[in-house]
């Protein structure tokens, strides 16, 4: 599913997460109360513990797709480097 802020604010509560096809590990996890809301994570392997780790980039409709993504991409660049 290609995400946008339209798509997001119409998703169910408890739905599935959806992954972003742009950035590689970045996740919407929809809530599971309230339509159109939810959380940001962006998931990666430490490059020192080889472990999968998760980092909450913040909430949906507070931080927008647009904003969430520019982020997810400057960490996915720090964990590369």
């Amino acid at each position: 599913m290609i995400l946008t802020d339209t798509k997001l604010k119409k998703i169910s509560p408890k739905s599935k997460p959806v992954a972003d096809i742009h950035v590689q590990g970045l996740y919407f996890y929809p809530s599971a109360t309230k339509v159109g809301n939810g959380k940001w994570l962006f998931r990666y392997t430490s490059p020192l513990t080889r472990k999968r780790r998760e980092m909450g980039l913040g909430t949906f409709p507070e931080k927008s797709l647009k904003v969430a993504r520019r982020e997810a991409f400057e960490h996915r660049i720090a964990v590369e480097d």
